[in-house]
């Protein structure tokens, strides 16, 4: 097996489990304390929080850039901690109900989602460590794939484990999972180079500013739409566990296509490619939202799962290979996981204030109100591309 290949599969597998994570939360958490007579502002206020450690992922990649242990390697024992300690959490979360013990759910759910964010941290600076520029959206396509691999597979069985076993042997199965990719993570070998305590820092050609305001703005748009479609179609259709499983699967697997086919572009295109790209992303980006807006109702929600998932999943990679293209040489994890802390950020915005909404307007019109504000990241990627043709003139005329 050729290292690329190699890399591919290891990451994929630790993408699996944060998608298999990200299936509960994203899917069935809000369903669930739903049904558990938590109330929309005590729902919208968790799911927010559940956000938060992605913020702090600055952090974790400061800890991962600075803090090696010698023969374990820079990333990996981070990479342990984080998939070891994030399993005991999820299992945690099997012994209470939101019901009777909303404080003591809360925390564990979120200290799950401390320790998701902890390892995905190391796995970033993993990444941008071993991976070439020229298979950045290779790499990419593969994070994605296996992320939304993981939400078919894991949307699909707690659809069917719910209405079986009931929440708490969900979560204890979501805890098992992560044994996989713990174990891999073992196979890791690190380079000399990677054991290095310092970080080269290089700011100066990225743009970090714009990059921020466009992940957070994008964000906001992006998984504030999504984390509202189960929501809704909860509320508004009384829809049961097993139909948003199906959902999710078919979300899922529009997400492997949509991600697969952007690595594709990327494979047979320049640098260049990043940018237009990304405007072909917030193009189709808003043209799915309003779709949601118009169109998603129970008769029709399986096949909007599917291009939905194919939109998300194009612009996912779209964004994270720009991020990477701009980053490579400069900061490592820290500098990655800064402009991901940006970005989750815009997603705890987007989740917390789309749902907020809700309670005071139609789902419709909220949903119409994310698709308008894409002008406002696409504001941000048109600088972006004004900053890099004035950067190419610049160094053609040094030459």
């Amino acid at each position: 097996m050729g290292r690329l290949t190699q890399l591919k599969v290891l990451f994929a597998s630790l993408y699996f489990v944060q998608g298999g994570a990200i299936s509960y939360i994203s899917l069935f958490q809000k369903p669930y304390l739903h049904q558990n007579q938590v109330d929309t502002q005590t729902i919208a206020l968790l799911s927010s929080l559940l956000i938060l450690p992605f913020v702090l992922k600055i952090l974790f990649g400061l800890l991962s850039d600075r803090i090696p242990f010698t023969k374990w390697g820079k990333r990996k024992p981070l990479m342990v901690l984080g998939l070891s300690l994030a399993c005991l959490s999820f299992f945690l979360c099997s012994l209470f109900s939101p019901k009777d013990a909303l404080l003591a759910y809360s925390v564990c759910v979120i200290s799950a989602s401390f320790f998701v964010a902890f390892f995905d941290a190391a796995t970033d600076g993993l990444a941008i460590d071993c991976v070439e520029e020229r298979d950045q959206g290779k790499i990419q396509a593969a994070m994605v794939a296996g992320k939304a691999l993981g939400v078919i597979v894991l949307s699909l069985s707690i659809g069917q484990l719910v209405h079986m076993h009931g929440y708490p042997f969900v979560f204890s199965s979501i805890a098992i999972i992560f044994l996989l990719p713990l174990a891999m993570t073992f196979t890791i070998k690190e380079r000399p180079t990677d054991l290095l305590t310092e970080t080269k820092v290089n700011y100066s050609k990225a743009p970090l500013l714009l990059l921020s305001l466009y992940g957070i703005l994008y964000s906001v748009v992006s998984f504030g739409s999504d984390g509202l479609i189960t929501l809704y179609l909860v509320k508004t259709f009384q829809l049961k566990e097993n139909a948003i499983g199906n959902f999710g699967s078919l979300r899922g697997t529009g997400a492997i296509a949509g991600s697969l086919l952007c690595g594709l572009f990327y494979s047979q295109q320049r640098k260049a490619a990043s940018l237009f790209l990304n405007f072909i992303g917030l193009l189709i980006l808003a043209l799915g939202v309003l779709c949601l807006s118009f169109l998603l109702n129970q008769s029709n929600f399986l096949p909007i799962a599917l291009i939905w998932g194919a939109i998300w999943g194009f612009q996912e990679v779209c964004f994270l290979t720009l991020v990477m293209h701009y980053l490579k040489g400069t900061g490592s994890a820290f500098a990655f996981a800064s402009l991901m802390a940006m970005a989750n950020l815009g997603t705890a915005l987007g989740e917390g204030v789309a749902t907020s909404l809700t309670e005071y307007y139609s789902f419709s019109r909220v949903f119409l109100f994310l698709a308008l504000s894409t002008f406002l990241p696409a504001t941000i990627l048109l600088i972006l591309h004004q900053r890099q043709s004035r950067y190419n003139d610049e160094s053609r005329d040094s030459l």
